[in-house]
């Protein structure tokens, strides 16, 4: 398993943490604490650190403890080494996978940021965002290598009125060079920032890209693989929907 899918596995674990006191309590524990149990396990074990898998071993047999003091316990071992091995996977995964924080201010570092992602792309971007307005391609939609296809995804209801003008303009100057798609879903039908890279990868922002880090710290993570399917493939069915700008 590659030092990416390990991160973003060990990420979704983070996202899904069972309530293990309950679970241990129980006269049979559920599958899902099971299969969480068990891909913790697995993932530590293939990070090679033996004292950690050998901690976690030991933490999830004795999790069934009738003493309350040794069934926290238990769970405080299981989630140090749950957060030790995240740590470590963070620290060796690509820069591009653990996202960005971006602090208040930094125009550039957001910038910076949203060009790592968007050189990912080889054949497709779409760029989602309620309250898009005309720097969604005078400041982002640029930094995409030439022949990329440019989609972009807002909301009829928040839209700025200065992208259909911006769109038209791109289409007029690159043409092919720079092919673009632009629809309006229904208002109110939207309520992600999100980046889509060739279809398969989906990066999440905290705040529009016209107000991003200008008042407050921002923040670019990557989904992890469910999540990224799930926003795939409603997304694509909103885009169907959607009218053309």
């Amino acid at each position: 398993m590659d030092k990416e899918a390990i991160y973003l596995q060990l990420k979704s674990l983070v996202e899904t943490i069972p309530d293990l006191n309950v679970e241990a309590q129980r006269a049979q524990m559920s599958a899902d604490a099971h299969r969480w149990l068990a891909q913790l396990n697995a993932l530590v074990t293939q990070q090679g650190n033996h004292s950690d898998a050998f901690s976690l071993k030991a933490a999830i047999g004795g999790l069934r403890s009738a003493l309350p003091q040794l069934r926290h316990a238990r769970i405080d071992e299981i989630m140090g080494v749950l957060f030790r091995a995240l740590t470590h996977a963070e620290i060796h995964a690509p820069t591009a996978m653990t996202g960005s924080f971006i602090a208040v201010g930094s125009a550039f570092d957001a910038l910076r940021a949203i060009a790592g992602v968007l050189r990912e792309a080889s054949s497709e971007i779409m760029i989602v965002d309620p309250y898009m307005a005309e720097d969604a391609l005078s400041d982002v939609a640029v930094l995409a290598d030439e022949g990329v296809t440019i989609r972009l995804l807002s909301d009829s209801g928040t839209v700025k009125p200065g992208l259909k003008p911006a769109v038209r303009a791109w289409i007029q100057q690159y043409g092919s060079t720079r092919p673009l798609e632009a629809r309006l879903s229904s208002a109110k039908t939207l309520h992600d920032r999100l980046i889509f890279i060739d279809g398969t990868k989906v990066w999440i922002l905290t705040q529009s890209l016209k107000d991003l880090a200008k008042r407050s710290p921002a923040s670019l993570t990557a989904s992890d693989n469910e999540t990224a399917n799930l926003k795939l493939a409603a997304y694509a069915d909103i885009w169907t929907n959607s009218s053309p700008i």
